[in-house]
């Protein structure tokens, strides 16, 4: 073999061990994972979603599917509904001075604007269009005399659990982001069929909680999976509905829906998810048997609910866990003294020791037979804002003492910036505590 030959062997080796690297992803491309650049669900084989010929009593639909977390379809359980059999787009004429909201696109973007018209305008056009009409329908709208309460919400707490109901109407062919249910979702199709990919809770927060966001963002058609590396292994349950038919999706269920191309029609029962049963089904008084009788909830139960969910199945919650969650945690830089000062450590070292005995005295307020633990019911027996003030003053940066006092920072019910960071960050303590980091 000539010096030539061998320097030109050793000129190769190096381009390879140079650039491998760059080679390698090429190589991978020819033997990509199931389902790249596919539509989403098609990397493997799905769990089909339970069927049921007759919907339950509310105590069987509590303790099976919702406490439980698990979907289910009721076939046909929607065809007896006034709604169902009457809501033409000539009989819905009547209702046609109703101002409903329109978005642009039947494929949904939350960045896309939305319109508001009246009903009868949308009639006139939603035909070949591309808009999709997403609208609250509520008491004391009157087509709610038409939309029968299903027998499994009417009582046993879930009748007073209903947020609100929401008409999906469309001309078909709507597809959904892929996200997590932010309630207990009841779905009722009239019109048209709907198709749904389902990921289990534990699943599905374990798996894409670390990047939820960027997950929500993914093209449903055509699923990077190089991009979106956690879906390669992920099971799923599919859910198939046509007119006539209910379903149920659990709470915080990541799920992705896309429709017939056809008139495509149903209403949403969105309830606050419940972690308990409320024994009252014997009173008729008690029962609520159309949408019309409803009195909504106030959605910002949903903060009681973030708190329910750190008993993870358990019957307790200790103080020491409850701190864990809801306790100032300093970072090396905020504690540095370059950041803070030697006056702002004695400041933070005041309101960390501020805010611990703030926590404790919260606890107690939800603790009513003060037994050092806290009860499923006694944490609904307490006052909504504590709650409220409790997850605002987690996205507070410097947890400002006023968040957790009375009448102070979030209370009063308020919503805002804080209240939806301090969310994002009792989530992330959630998957740490799953993952045994907390």
């Amino acid at each position: 073999m000539s010096w030539v030959t061998v320097l030109v062997l050793l000129v190769a080796l190096y381009g390879c061990a140079v650039y491998g690297y760059e080679y390698e992803g090429r190589f991978d491309s020819l033997n990509p994972p199931p389902g790249h650049l596919m539509p989403l669900g098609w990397h493997t084989h799905p769990i089909h979603v339970e069927t049921r010929l007759h919907v339950p009593s509310p105590e069987e639909f509590y303790t099976r599917y919702t406490s439980k977390s698990v979907p289910v379809v009721f076939k046909g359980a929607a065809v007896t509904f006034p709604a169902f059999q009457k809501w033409t787009d000539d009989y819905l004429r009547k209702y046609g001075d109703w101002k409903v909201v329109v978005e642009d696109g039947k494929k949904e973007d939350m960045s896309r604007p939305t319109y508001q018209m009246s009903l009868n305008t949308w009639l006139n056009g939603y035909i070949g269009n591309d808009t999709y009409l997403v609208q609250d329908i509520v008491p004391p709208n009157p087509m709610t005399k038409e939309i029968p309460i299903p027998r499994c919400l009417q009582c046993g707490g879930f009748q007073n659990s209903i947020e609100t109901a929401i008409m999906w109407f469309s001309s078909g062919g709507t597809k959904s982001r892929f996200h997590p249910e932010q309630v207990d979702n009841f779905e009722c199709m009239f019109s048209g069929w709907k198709e749904y990919i389902l990921i289990d809770k534990v699943t599905g927060q374990t798996s894409f909680m670390d990047n939820q966001y960027e997950y929500s963002e993914l093209d449903v058609d055509r699923v990077d999976m190089y991009k979106f590396p956690a879906l390669q292994n992920i099971t799923w349950h599919k859910l198939h509905v046509e007119p006539g038919d209910c379903f149920f999706i659990p709470y915080k269920w990541y799920h992705f829906a896309n429709s017939s191309n056809t008139r495509n029609m149903a209403v949403s029962f969105w309830l606050t998810h419940q972690f308990r049963y409320t024994d009252d089904c014997q009173y008729p008084e008690k029962r609520k048997t159309t949408l019309f009788d409803v009195k909504t909830s106030n959605n910002q139960e949903s903060s009681r609910v973030e708190v329910l969910e750190l008993f993870f199945q358990d019957e307790k919650m200790s103080l020491e866990t409850f701190r864990k969650f809801f306790a100032l945690n300093d970072t090396a830089e905020e504690n540095s003294e370059l950041t803070l000062g030697r006056r702002g450590q004695i400041t933070k070292t005041w309101l960390k020791d501020h805010k611990a005995n703030a926590l404790d005295k919260i606890f107690e307020k939800i603790d009513t037979n003060q037994d050092k633990y806290l009860s499923i019911d006694e944490v609904y027996e307490a006052d909504l804002n504590l709650f409220i003030r409790l997850i605002g003053s987690l996205g507070d940066h410097y947890f400002k003492y006023e968040t957790l006092q009375d009448g102070g920072g979030n209370g009063g019910g308020n919503y805002g910036g804080g209240w939806n960071a301090g969310k994002d960050i009792l989530s992330a303590k959630k998957l740490k505590y799953l993952r045994n980091e907390l």
